[in-house]
């Protein structure tokens, strides 16, 4: 059986340039609004089977913190918001275990503030974002 090295060197070649892309993707963009002093949850992350029932724990991680504040992890209970169309929908006002992402901003600040984070998913995925956080 003959081998073409050439094949094999760019077919390896193209699974480590998309794996390196894949792992540089920009953060996904996400604003919101607060007022200040108030600690305020901006996001929460869980990920659910169809009976509602946890998949396992997301790890999050702070990647850049915010300037003008503080940013926190809690783990507990979240309640799921998914759309209409969403096969999980029908999981939408039940307590599930998660973690919610807590932001305070410093005393008297307003202005713009924000914070990145990374979140690990049980399955194997994970997905980068980053928060423009408006405080009133």
């Amino acid at each position: 059986m003959k081998i073409n090295l050439a094949v094999i060197s760019s077919a390896a070649l193209l699974c480590f340039v998309t794996a390196a892309l894949a792992l540089d993707q920009p953060p996904q963009i996400i604003e919101r609004t607060v007022a200040a002093g108030n600690k305020t949850q901006i996001s929460q992350y869980h990920q659910l089977r169809t009976d509602c029932a946890p998949l396992g724990k997301v790890v999050v991680r702070i990647t850049t913190p915010p300037k003008n504040g503080t940013v926190e992890i809690e783990d507990g209970e979240v309640v799921p918001n998914f759309e209409k169309d969403n096969i999980l929908f029908s999981c939408n006002g039940k307590k599930v275990s998660g973690s919610r992402l807590l932001y305070t901003s410093s005393e008297n600040f307003v202005g713009k503030d924000a914070v990145e984070v990374e979140a690990f998913f049980p399955q194997g995925s994970s997905r980068k974002e980053k928060y423009i956080i408006t405080v009133k």
